[in-house]
């Protein structure tokens, strides 16, 4: 098998994204619906490693 593209969430852009919204649920409260977040991607191919 040959990869030939990866998808990739930068760990540092997750983690502070999930500290903001735990301590956005301490504050507030638990949400009356659940929510979604969307974070930026990276895609690594081989020509730009």
């Amino acid at each position: 098998n040959i990869l030939t593209m990866v998808i990739s969430t930068p760990l540092a852009a997750l983690c502070r994204e999930l500290v903001d919204l735990m301590a956005h649920a301490i504050e507030a409260g638990a949400a009356n619906a659940p929510g979604q977040t969307f974070l930026p991607f990276d895609i690594y191919l081989p020509e730009n490693i």
